[in-house]
């Protein structure tokens, strides 16, 4: 299992807002369950502090530079996720 938590920044409807993503199996693995959750800032119907939560599965894992990888997840939803990881550190 791999647990990340950061801050997520989207146009004007998130803005330093947490994030948590949890990779409950293999985060190196394609078709490997994703769930993501945050909150927005103010969401598009206009309520503040509202939380989103999306669950679907790694797209993409694939070499970014010497030791660091790349994944993408979520694709089949609205909203996806692309980050890059080095060991433990996802960004």
């Amino acid at each position: 299992m791999f647990l990340y938590l950061g801050r997520l920044n989207y146009e004007k409807y998130a803005v330093n807002e947490l994030i948590s993503v949890i990779f409950p199996g293999e985060v190196a693995l394609n078709g490997e369950p994703a769930i993501a959750i945050w909150e927005w800032t103010t969401d598009a119907e206009g309520e503040q502090k509202s939380l989103s939560m999306r669950m679907g599965k790694i797209d993409s894992v694939r070499a970014a530079s010497p030791g660091k990888t790349e994944i993408e997840f979520l694709k089949d939803s609205y909203y996806w996720f692309k980050g890059t990881f080095q060991g433990d550190d996802l960004r």
